[in-house]
């Protein structure tokens, strides 16, 4: 459990995170992110993440969404604020564009982290990647180079290297981006039976709706730099913000909030 001593504050406002700290697994407090002093990109975000949920970030085109992960990822450092990972557990991450190394093959992208950040002797790597190559359906491409799969494929295998190391918590930067509808559903439903049989915690940014409700048990969204958690699925199509329905039905926004 997080032992922070300190709770996030529970506003009445939108941008606030009311669940339990107790039972989270990522805590930010006050959390803000400037490139430059006067464009603050990030705004006093306030969030608990619980274990085993997946939370859905939502937001428009330069919103600050990849901004948020690689916070949460350490890859971007606040200008003030908290961020707190529950210390036992190990951090996995999956890029937009996958960062797989072009010239590995499959199986040699997923012995890579293993061989780097392991104990484990080589025929335990190999039968760790083997293992990991049928869960994601590419063992029939374990000698292929990443340039030689297609764009489903390279991303079933971003998800399979994310997991190798067996992380309690996934961020996942816009897994479906690129697909089309259907191989799209089918990464999401990756995505879930993963989560489900390896226990893990999601955070993933995304821009499509559909896959927002099909992946997170709630959804949140950034909105000119703060963060509004609207809820599940059925809440985030109810929330009465003007500028969530706006983004949730394609419209663009008149620059009212209500």
């Amino acid at each position: 459990m997080c032992k922070s001593g300190a709770c996030c504050n529970q506003h009445k406002s939108q941008q606030q995170n009311s669940c339990d700290v107790s039972m989270s697994v990522i805590i930010l407090e006050g959390v803000n992110v400037s490139f430059n002093k006067n464009e603050p990109v990030l705004s006093n975000i306030n969030l608990a993440v619980r274990r085993g949920e997946a939370l859905v970030i939502l937001g428009s085109s330069g919103a600050g969404k990849s901004v948020f992960l690689k916070t949460l990822a350490g890859l971007v450092v606040p200008s003030s604020g908290r961020v707190q990972i529950e210390p036992s557990c190990r951090l996995g991450m999956v890029f937009q564009k996958n960062a797989l190394f072009d010239s590995l093959s499959v199986s040699e992208n997923l012995a890579f982290p293993l061989r780097e950040s392991s104990s484990l002797n080589e025929n335990e790597i190999q039968d760790r990647v083997h293992d990991a190559l049928k869960e994601v359906e590419l063992d029939q491409a374990k000698d292929r180079l990443p340039h030689e799969i297609s764009g489903g494929m390279q991303k079933r295998l971003g998800i399979a290297r994310a997991l190798i190391l067996r992380p309690e918590i996934i961020l996942y930067d816009d897994p479906t981006a690129g697909l089309d509808p259907i191989t799209s559903k089918i990464i999401v439903e990756l995505i879930l039976r993963l989560k489900k049989e390896f226990k893990t915690t999601i955070v993933a940014v995304t821009n499509d709706m559909n896959r927002a409700y099909q992946m997170g048990d709630r959804i949140s969204m950034i909105m000119e730099g703060s963060l509004v958690v609207m809820g599940t699925p059925e809440e985030t199509r109810n929330f009465p913000d003007i500028r969530v329905q706006n983004f949730i039905q394609g419209k663009v926004s008149d620059g009212t909030t209500n």
